[in-house]
């Protein structure tokens, strides 16, 4: 008797519904999903009930074969034949079972796993298989590649052998050519959505961001994605990108992304360009921080056109903090006088806020320059460069209007007074920007922003080392709008070469 949906949504589905979350995210983004690295149309959740061996969650791809992924859902995996592996042989039987499916009869469908926590080893060993697979023009040569005697053609075998072991005691028989052909769809793949330092969410987050009409929103929209997530494996749901829209009506609206709505918006701001065109206000916030051994010093400049929220969202980070279970009263009461950029410093403490930092809305400048690349090498000399170029060029937009500026650093006043005397002279505009005072709301949560995103950037340009940690740049990243070596000109933005 088979299951219902509902009961096999029960056990470990809080991961399950992460993964098919992502997998609903790229519905409504069109991102790239392996193995294809092309957008998908359809996903499908909990599908055993329609005949499906693999049917924790069915992807269609979006092109002329209407190819299919199917994938079992497991938090942790071990590739081996052993009796007791029961969810690895389960994977490998229901496998072979799509992969002989009369639904599949061109072969072009993929099937496998997704998991969370695997040997780095044997996926690797795995995923050497299925390459020499895809490379091999027959199944001859592919077997072939277990003659040499060497470290690879052992690995080879092994892992041929707990396949073939695992379709064997399933009573499953096969030809040379069967077991190549089957070997070239299987996949495993891993998400690691349930860990803290996890990428996952933050970058689909991000990816949301750009199309919807509140960008602000996509962290509501991801959660909101979870719930859909967790109520379709209940109930056996399939999804395309206009039923997940309709789903999310009214509550989130999409910008048109189709070419005839970006023709139209190209024409329309091209009509309604003027030079009386209303600039954005906000606040900006300015960092200086010098490595340890003073190889590199930097300006971190944040900009917000909400102040106030973003303030007050860096005070939910301290206050999540301070409640959090997996720390005891000591450490609680330890991070109550820490900056952010302390905070940071603790990884115990840092995971805890790390898809907070991840998702946070503003946008961060970087001005730097490495002590040794110029004459003009002094700290003092070389601070004062980088302050006077990076006032002058954010001043100076006239998309623009800055209200107030918070800083700590020194000669703050002066260094701003003199970017306004220049901009004055040269583009002939008053700016009345003015230096928050210490009792300013906001001021406090900004500039230890700006700290802790100038702290993170300068050990991530300190290090040259490309096989060590990269600290946590990866969580900003896509703030980073633009970055400058004010001594070499290297320049540095987003979509062109990156300073992450």
């Amino acid at each position: 008797m088979s299951q219902s949906s509902e009961l096999r949504g029960g056990a470990g589905f809080s991961y399950e519904g992460l993964v098919a979350s992502t997998f609903l995210a790229a519905l409504l983004t069109r991102a790239g999903q392996r193995p294809l690295n092309i957008s998908i149309n359809t996903v499908k959740l909990q599908q055993s009930p329609f005949g499906s061996p693999l049917d924790d969650i069915i992807i269609v791809y979006d092109e002329p074969n209407a190819t299919e992924m199917h994938i079992q859902v497991k938090r942790s995996l071990r590739i081996s034949a052993a009796k007791t592996n029961k969810d690895f042989r389960e994977i490998i039987v229901n496998s072979w079972k799509t992969f002989k499916a009369p639904s599949n009869r061109d072969g072009h469908d993929h099937y496998g796993g997704a998991t969370d926590t695997i040997s780095r080893s044997s996926i690797r060993k795995l995923r050497k298989v299925t390459q020499a697979a895809q490379h091999s023009h027959d199944e001859a040569v592919f077997f072939s590649r277990n003659k040499e005697n060497d470290t690879a053609s052992k690995d080879f075998d092994a892992t041929i052998k707990i396949i073939t072991t695992i379709l064997s005691e399933a009573k499953i028989k096969h030809t040379n050519l069967e077991l190549f052909t089957f070997l070239k769809k299987l996949v495993i793949l891993e998400f690691d959505v349930m860990v803290p330092e996890s990428n996952i969410p933050s970058n689909t987050i991000n990816e949301l961001r750009h199309v919807l009409q509140s960008p602000d929103r996509a962290p509501d929209l991801w959660h909101h994605l979870n719930s859909i997530a967790r109520a379709g494996g209940g109930q056996s749901a399939t999804y395309s990108q206009a039923s997940l829209k309709a789903l999310l009506h009214p509550l989130f609206t999409f910008k048109d992304l189709s070419p005839a709505a970006a023709l139209a918006t190209s024409n329309s701001l091209v009509q309604n360009l003027a030079p009386d065109l209303k600039p954005t206000t906000c606040d900006i916030a300015i960092s200086y921080t010098k490595t340890q051994h003073t190889r590199v010093a930097l300006i971190a400049l944040i900009t917000t056109n909400d102040p106030t929220g973003l303030a007050q969202e860096i005070k939910s980070w301290k206050y999540k903090i301070e409640r959090s279970p997996f720390l005891n009263s000591q450490q609680k009461a330890s991070t109550k006088a820490m900056s952010l950029t302390q905070l940071f410093e603790r990884p115990e403490l840092a995971n805890i806020v790390l898809h907070d930092l991840a998702t946070t809305s503003f946008s961060a400048y970087i001005y730097y320059g490495k002590v040794s690349e110029g004459t003009e090498s002094e700290p003092d000399i070389l601070k004062n460069k980088l302050l006077a170029t990076s006032l002058l060029h954010r001043l100076s937009k006239k998309s623009e209007t800055t209200e107030l500026i918070h800083s700590e650093i020194e000669r703050i006043h002066s260094l701003v007074e003199t970017a306004k005397n220049d901009i004055q002279k040269k583009y002939h505009r008053a700016l009345d920007a003015q230096i928050s005072k210490n009792h300013n709301i906001n001021r406090k949560e900004l500039i230890e922003l700006a700290d802790l995103t100038a702290s993170i950037v300068a050990d991530h340009l300190n290090n040259e080392d490309p096989t060590s940690p990269q600290g946590y740049i990866g969580y900003i990243k896509s703030r980073i709008r633009y970055g400058e070596n004010i001594i070499s000109g290297e320049k540095h933005k987003r979509d062109r070469n990156p300073l992450a």
